[in-house]
């Protein structure tokens, strides 16, 4: 018998950064000019939000020893969104414990490729942070 969870992707707290070069950021500020956030657009989830939860709702498998020790909390996990929408660079920033991040891992490794981010009509390279909230319901 399966144990039943919840998963909870708590979308309002994703945050993605864009990463600029150093001379990027010193050639605008001696052209006067200045990076305007209107010309960035965030990467996404090939179908948005609610696609992405349902990926991780249904692709998700709850680490057995996990389940039995009845441990539950939320994951964040950061990488980096590459020009062609591929994932490089996985790590976990907050960490419940070692099954539970390795799920995790295991879960945005296996993400098909985003929709890249962009910066002045240009595809960029990108930061991004997915908190990954694992329940257990009775």
């Amino acid at each position: 018998m399966k144990t039943r969870f919840t998963l909870m992707v708590a979308l309002s707290l994703i945050s993605a950064t864009t990463v600029f070069s150093q001379e990027e950021i010193a050639g605008n500020l001696s052209q006067n000019k200045s990076m305007k956030l209107s010309q960035t657009k965030a990467p996404s989830f090939v179908g948005g939000d609610m696609a992405l939860a349902q990926y991780l709702q249904d692709n998700i498998e709850y680490p057995d020893l996990a389940r039995k020790q009845g441990i539950e909390g939320t994951v964040v996990v950061e990488y980096y969104i590459d020009i062609d929408g591929s994932i490089e660079n996985i790590l976990i920033v907050k960490s419940v414990s070692s099954e539970i991040d390795g799920e995790a891992i295991r879960l945005v490794k296996n993400m098909p490729n985003w929709n890249p981010g962009m910066h002045n009509g240009q595809p960029e390279r990108i930061c991004y942070q997915l908190p990954i909230k694992f329940t257990l319901n009775p």
